[in-house]
């Protein structure tokens, strides 16, 4: 069967029919009646549970539309959000609309107006992208109604600990077994990518790099639950879990952004000096500039904390944009 060429066909992008494994739907209705029946403070829990640990790709194609799993969860969670918006008085955003949410929201519609001029005339490339609006806007709103206090962030650390453990362990277990127990439902690789005789894990994510990076900027998030003694050990399970997955994606991308993650939580002593610190950058960047042959940014290309990592062709990517910076 193929795919739609129609406006609506297009909707999301995908596989050309239904790809729905009968464990990852049932455990998906549960999550979405669960976010439904349980009060607000503790709907996030189910929420990032089905995002995050069911596999990516899984989707149900309705009259052309492709409907994956967290575009779903999202379509109900905006349904319980409307519910509450128009069945009670409960502000929907804490705090109203802030500054974050304009830019946030200004982002997200500046990058389909981009992509549509881009491929002028070209209408699935559109509908695409209002899809990723969906999901995009969709998702944040919807957390945003979520997360109110600390005790909501305090709860969503703690499930994200949850979800880094498990992946943690399912990860470890792709690395060195060479097998990714969630390509049994279908819409991922059972045998994990190959860079250089390393085996990159990614378990239910996409990539490997977004595997990688989901777990190196959860650091902080557990960082701060070990300041509780009640939840010390999920602090731990949270470290762990996001270490390994780093580890076993071998990927440079995810490495760099933990050491980034070690290296701010290390200046936060001194975060009332942060402006010197920023200038001391700088200055130390020219400098750079001064004695180097190549621009500074080619430093990246020096860089190679595993093996076969581009950070020669990122530099590059650097390079051409400031070249061309003009052509714009």
């Amino acid at each position: 069967m193929q795919e739609q060429p129609s406006i609506v066909g297009a909707f999301g992008g995908g596989a050309a029919d239904t790809l729905m494994h009968p464990v990852v739907a049932i455990a998906m209705v549960a999550a979405i009646a669960l976010m439904l029946w349980l009060p607000r403070k503790f709907v996030v829990v189910p929420f990032l549970l089905g995002l995050f640990l069911l596999p990516a790709g899984q989707e149900l194609l309705v009259g052309g539309a492709h409907l994956y799993v967290p575009r779903i969860l999202v379509m109900f969670g905006l349904a319980r959000l409307a519910w509450v918006r128009f069945g009670s008085k409960t502000r929907i955003l804490p705090g109203g609309w802030n500054d974050l949410d304009k830019i946030f929201t200004c982002w997200a519609v500046l990058h389909v107006v981009a992509v549509a001029f881009y491929y002028w005339g070209n209408a699935s490339v559109l509908t695409q992208r209002v899809a990723i609006l969906w999901d995009t806007l969709g998702g944040y709103y919807f957390l945003r109604f979520l997360i109110r206090d600390t005790e909501d962030i305090r709860r969503v650390a703690k499930t994200f600990a949850i979800i880094a453990g498990f992946l943690g362990v399912a990860l470890l277990n792709e690395h060195f077994r060479d097998l990714n127990v969630f390509g049994y439902f279908g819409s991922i690789p059972l045998v994990p990518a190959l860079r250089e005789g390393r085996i990159r894990a990614q378990g239910p994510f996409a990539h490997p790099i977004l595997a990688g990076s989901f777990a190196a900027t959860l650091l902080p998030f557990f960082v701060w639950l070990w300041h509780s003694r009640r939840t010390r050990l999920l602090a731990v399970a949270g470290v762990a879990g996001s270490t390994a997955m780093v580890i076993s994606c071998s990927s440079s991308t995810p490495l760099t952004s933990y050491l980034a993650v070690i290296a701010g939580i290390c200046f936060w002593p001194l975060r009332r000096q942060m402006r010197a610190i920023r200038w001391a950058f700088v200055v130390m960047l020219i400098a750079c500039s001064l004695v180097m042959k190549a621009p500074v940014w080619f430093l990246i290309a020096r860089v190679h904390l595993v093996a076969g990592s581009t950070g020669w062709h990122r530099a590059e990517l650097i390079d051409m944009f400031f070249r061309h910076f003009g052509d714009w």
